[in-house]
């Protein structure tokens, strides 16, 4: 059977820690004399003590023995502690979202602002300038060509005077008629005519056709007030053939001309008006003798036209004219007064350089 020792050990230990206080305790209270005489024997008690003492107290059975109370022993008298193990360390657990009690808020350092250098964006390459406009032709030249087909009614005495000297039907005919315009900038400079034509006028008394002609000159100066719209200045000339005798009327004449193109085609429409006072004279004195005078004279064209390319174009209109005359009666002194009209569809074609 095994006999636990420790407790033993321990009692030993204690009982010696004692005797050593007590010695040194009689060490210093004895005399030196009876302490030298008496030292052996109290060495011997102590040591048979305890020997009688260890043996008096052995346990029969195993148990615990509580340690006898210790007095307080010198510095000098101390004995060797028993080693004792130091548990292993534990590193403290931090916590993620727990903060510590009672501790003091800690603020977040703010941080300063850190300067932002601006980027700057990629230079695009400046685009390729434009091709430049095709030069400005300020300065055109236009001819034309003019058909009019015609109805002449001349000396016509619409207010139904039976004294006339004379009152004429009405004569048809194609007329041609040559232009050329030159443009420059705003201002233009336009010249026609129309060439010598034939008419078989009938006699309205006699009953008989006299053979007649006639021929103009129109000449005008204008200018753009507005890309459609021109004002022009003209002067017009109309010779009329009766046998042997010309008669001449003169008429200068203030007009506007304008054109405007049909959206989203290539047509457009057209127009022109004028208005003059004309006089008269003959080639053999008969505007003298019979008294003639001119009058108002007026004259408009309106109509379509067709660009087949930004040179040439081509219209389609009706042209319209009345010159006035009046003289005297070679029945009375009452003056008779008589118009002639030219009316009719005109076609016409021109090309611009």
């Amino acid at each position: 059977m095994s006999i636990n020792t420790k407790p033993i050990k321990n009692f030993l230990l204690t009982l010696m820690i004692s005797v050593s206080s007590i010695s040194t305790f009689a060490a210093d209270n004895i005399q030196p004399s009876t302490a030298t005489t008496t030292q052996p024997a109290t060495t011997t008690q102590s040591s048979q003590s305890v020997t009688s003492t260890d043996r008096a107290i052995i346990p029969k059975k195993t148990q615990p023995v509580a340690p006898a109370k210790l007095q307080q022993a010198s510095p000098n008298d101390q004995a060797p502690a028993a080693p004792v193990k130091t548990p292993p360390a534990v590193a403290p657990v931090k916590s993620a979202t727990t903060a510590p009690v009672n501790a003091a808020p800690v603020a977040t350092p703010i941080k300063p602002p850190q300067k932002v250098t601006p980027v700057a964006a990629p230079v695009k390459p400046p685009p390729p300038p434009p091709p430049p406009p095709p030069p400005v032709n300020n300065l055109s030249v236009t001819v034309g060509l003019r058909l009019w087909a015609n109805e002449w009614q001349a000396w016509d005495d619409p207010y139904g005077s039976s004294a006339a000297a004379g009152s004429f039907g009405t004569a048809n005919a194609i007329a041609v008629n040559p232009s050329l315009t030159i443009k420059y900038k705003n201002m233009f400079v336009s010249g026609g005519f129309m060439a010598p034509t034939t008419y078989n006028v009938p006699g309205s008394s006699t009953g008989e056709t006299i053979s007649a002609s006639r021929r103009e000159m129109d000449m005008s100066a204008g200018y753009y007030v507005h890309p459609q719209v021109a004002l022009t200045l003209g002067y017009k000339r109309i010779i009329q053939t009766w046998g042997g005798t010309d008669y001449v009327w003169q008429i200068p004449a203030v007009g506007l001309s304008t054109a405007a193109p049909l959206q989203g085609t290539s047509m457009f429409i057209y127009g022109n008006a004028a208005v003059g006072y004309s006089s008269i004279s003959t080639s053999d004195n008969t505007a003298s003798y019979w008294g003639m005078k001119g009058g108002i004279y007026t004259t408009g064209e309106f109509g379509f036209g067709y660009s087949f390319s930004p040179s040439y174009r081509m219209t389609l209109g009706y042209k319209y004219q009345a010159s006035p005359t009046s003289m005297e009666s070679n029945l009375s002194t009452t003056r008779v007064n008589f118009v002639d009209y030219t009316r009719g569809f005109v076609f016409g074609n021109s090309y611009t350089f």
